[in-house]
């Protein structure tokens, strides 16, 4: 009997452990806002990921494009949403490129991170702080999406 009492103990504290996670959000949302109601095929954006040193390391694929539009309020301009395949982490830099003439570029990702216990083990969460699109510093409104305004973009020039 005092097995049995001895391998449920082990077996408890066995499972009470924290679950690590990567530096990268698990979150892979991006939205423009003031967007309008112009829906837009995926194929017209890319998505390119960078290093530190500013040197191209491979093109992230979008999974789906939404168009919100609230026609209710008349202070509201609709708004873009952008699923990615992949995650984006805090040591890469992005360049997000609309119908070749839009260019947000994405970058100084700040990651939150805190614990939360959940069942018998604490699970890692991470989330967004703060980010820069095109040299200016935003928060977003929630831990898990990149805003930003559609007037932020520059100009594309192909290279």
């Amino acid at each position: 009997m005092k097995c049995v009492y001895l391998l449920s103990a082990v077996a408890l504290l066995y499972s009470c452990k924290t679950i690590k996670t990567s530096n990268c959000s698990p979150y892979n949302i991006i939205e423009i806002t003031h967007w309008g109601t112009n829906e837009i095929d995926k194929e017209d954006f890319i998505l390119y990921e960078y290093d530190t040193l500013n040197v191209f390391l491979k093109t992230i694929g979008i999974n789906e494009i939404r168009v919100y539009n609230k026609t209710t309020d008349p202070d509201y301009y609709g708004s873009m949403r952008i699923f990615l395949k992949t995650s984006l982490c805090p040591d890469k830099s992005y360049k997000l490129i609309i119908s070749d003439s839009l260019q947000y570029n994405i970058q100084e990702m700040d990651m939150i991170s805190f614990y939360k216990r959940a069942m018998l083990s604490k699970v890692h969460y991470r989330g967004i702080k703060s980010y820069k699109i095109n040299n200016i510093k935003l928060s977003p409104k929630e831990a898990h999406v990149i805003y930003f305004n559609k007037n932020l973009a520059i100009p594309y020039k192909k290279e």
